[in-house]
């Protein structure tokens, strides 16, 4: 439903868990039950969820459902929330001076739209030295403007595309500082790309890639999805490789899961495995002990410092301190590049 934040009632801080009122137009969506407020047209509720959008005057879309408590009643619990472009007056000026956007306060947004009306978002996009008229605004400022209000729309962007994942806005923002200017396009093109993402698993992105694309289900990109699926899920279990026939037996049972016996076969993982090592060079390989790429990094890191350490003629090592010291770099530099 399309919504408008009225208040925030609680906040965790440290995971973003919010409890808010807002109010919608679209009565038919809403129980009698779960209305705080009804002013004919419009009526409040109370919505939860992580990291809620509590910005006034701009329109929100949330998908989500409606749950029911012995203490607090029937409220919405939402899933999946975005910021919506605004169109109106009021909402242009609540946008550019929410959070979405820097360097516009509340002042300077009213007189951005009082100068250019429901244009203002084709000004900013296609003129934007015309925001110079505006006092207060220099050069420089409008560069950081405008900058902002680029990454707004990327997000937007993002988070549409994203919807049927059920991302949160801290979420969005984590995929594209990860994939970048390119994460919509990547993301369209492959969207197995997402489980290289933390929180996102080969199991969670599977159903909705092959829906929003409609693969096969043995189609190259989701049996090398779930090659690496199992290498990370080893690792998690303290194994930095896996042996090439555990690999493909595991990927054979996530991969025909809910499908016919042999529907991916055995020679598909194997194929799909050597041109990740050969051609793609996500893997690599050592006899039939594969890694993930970082991973094998990782360790070849650990071990020259190792030898060196042991080679080190007059020097004497507490040997498990310096082992920890090692491990605990190698496992920040995993950390880096995942």
């Amino acid at each position: 439903m399309v919504c408008k934040f009225k208040s925030r009632l609680y906040i965790n801080p440290g995971n973003g868990y919010t409890v808010a009122e807002y109010s919608s137009m679209e009565l038919d969506s809403i129980p009698s039950e779960a209305v705080i407020s009804n002013y004919g047209t419009e009526v409040t509720f109370t919505a939860f969820g992580k990291e809620l959008p509590c910005m006034d005057n701009v329109e929100i879309e949330m998908e989500g459902d409606w749950k029911r408590s012995e203490k607090y009643g029937l409220q919405f619990g939402v899933d999946w929330s975005r910021v919506l472009l605004p169109k109106s007056r009021e909402g242009i000026i609540g946008y550019l001076s929410s959070e979405l956007i820097k360097g516009i306060g509340p002042v300077m947004a009213r007189e951005i739209v009082n100068r250019f009306g429901t244009d203002t978002f084709t000004v900013m996009e296609n003129h934007p030295n015309e925001l110079l008229a505006i006092k207060g605004i220099t050069e420089q400022k409008l560069e950081f403007i405008i900058e902002s209000y680029q990454k707004s729309a990327e997000l937007r962007e993002l988070m549409a595309y994203l919807a049927p994942y059920h991302v949160t806005p801290k979420k969005a923002e984590k995929i594209k500082q990860h994939f970048g200017l390119e994460a919509v396009t990547l993301l369209k093109e492959n969207p197995y790309h997402l489980c290289e993402i933390k929180g996102f698993g080969f199991i969670t992105v599977d159903p909705i890639a092959r829906a929003s694309k409609d693969l096969a289900p043995d189609e190259p990109e989701r049996i090398k999805a779930a090659i690496q699926y199992v290498l990370r899920k080893g690792a998690e279990e303290g194994n930095l490789y896996l042996d090439s026939t555990i690999i493909v037996d595991m990927a054979y049972k996530v991969l025909n899961a809910g499908f016919p016996t042999d529907t991916v076969r055995r020679g598909q993982i194997k194929l799909a495995g050597n041109e990740l090592v050969m051609k793609d060079k996500l893997l690599e390989a050592d006899g039939t002990a594969i890694y993930l790429k970082a991973y094998r990094e990782a360790e070849k890191e650990a071990t020259y410092h190792l030898v060196r350490l042991l080679r080190s003629p007059g020097n004497t090592y507490n040997i498990e301190r310096e082992l920890e010291a090692v491990l605990a770099k190698s496992k920040m530099t995993l950390a880096q590049k995942q």
